[in-house]
């Protein structure tokens, strides 16, 4: 607890320095990912675009089924893993928002990016990001255009002890378009779509008729 309360105390400070703006995670919320088959831990794991080490969540299940379609040639079946933050979590917005905390290091006089420069520990941190989307290609996946839908936001944790694995399920492409369409053809863009943890399942069968669903904070919490 002690050292929770450090670490949130610090990015605080971080953020009140450099101008950010802190979004907070509450203890319980459920996280979703997606990650390649047979891997027994979550484990933290450099970032190519930003230098980071840590673990990609999200906090509705649309973007980790947008990473199985994404990866599909790659992995024939993934596994959508859900989680839940065992304290509360502070974290930066904006995935790029570390280079902020040191403008200098990233940035030439004439706002040009540096190259081969690699972060300091401190700039190690957590964040949130809302506008991160599976590709589909070189582009963003048509399935995540729909501007009436909220798709969840991006996730990134540097410490595994946040959280804690309640479910995981393995599931190929059909299935995860299945699920993603049977989400987002339900709504008509007419109308805002949240599909936040609160609801109460994410629920849908693969083909053999085998029911997928994931059990939310609203079920935990019973």
């Amino acid at each position: 607890m002690e050292k929770a309360l450090y670490r949130a105390a610090k990015l605080e400070n971080l953020a009140n320095r450099n101008g950010h703006r802190l979004i907070h995670l509450s203890k319980d919320m459920l996280l979703y990912r997606m990650q390649p088959p047979n891997i027994s831990n979550i484990t933290p794991m450099p970032c190519d675009d930003t230098g980071k080490t840590g673990i990609y969540f999200s906090d509705k299940v649309l973007i980790p089924l947008g990473m199985m379609l994404e990866y599909c040639e790659k992995y024939p079946t993934m596994e959508l893993i859900v989680v839940r933050l065992t304290q509360d979590v502070d974290s930066f917005d904006g995935k790029y928002s570390f280079r902020d905390l040191n403008p200098s290091k990233y940035f030439d006089d004439n706002g040009d990016m540096r190259s081969n420069v690699e972060i300091d520990p401190t700039e190690n941190i957590n964040h949130v990001d809302e506008l991160a989307f599976p590709l589909q290609g070189d582009e963003v996946n048509p399935l995540f255009l729909n501007d009436h839908i909220d798709y969840g936001r991006e996730i990134f944790l540097t410490d595994t002890s946040m959280f804690e694995i309640i479910e995981r399920v393995e599931i190929d492409e059909k299935t995860a378009k299945m699920m993603m369409l049977s989400i987002v053809g339900s709504f008509s863009c007419h109308h805002s779509c949240d599909l936040s943890p609160h609801t109460k399942y994410v629920s849908t069968t693969d083909e053999t008729g085998t029911s997928l669903n994931h059990k939310t904070s609203e079920d935990t919490a019973a």
